[in-house]
């Protein structure tokens, strides 16, 4: 259940902000936009999945 609702808070971050970018043609903003958000999208799946991520776990 936690999965999903952490899925729905990127998926819906996404829905809000994406939109806006796009109307104001900010195209920058949006990649960046984009890569900061595959990439806490991306650490929290490895994290799922078990992988230990040595700048995150300190055991």
């Amino acid at each position: 259940m936690s999965k999903f609702l952490i899925l729905l808070v990127f998926t819906a971050i996404g829905l809000i902000e994406i939109p806006g970018l796009v109307r104001q043609r900010y195209w920058k903003e949006l990649a960046a936009f984009l890569f900061l958000l595959g990439i806490g999208l991306v650490l929290i799946i490895l994290i799922w999945l078990g992988v230990k991520i040595p700048f995150l776990i300190r055991n």
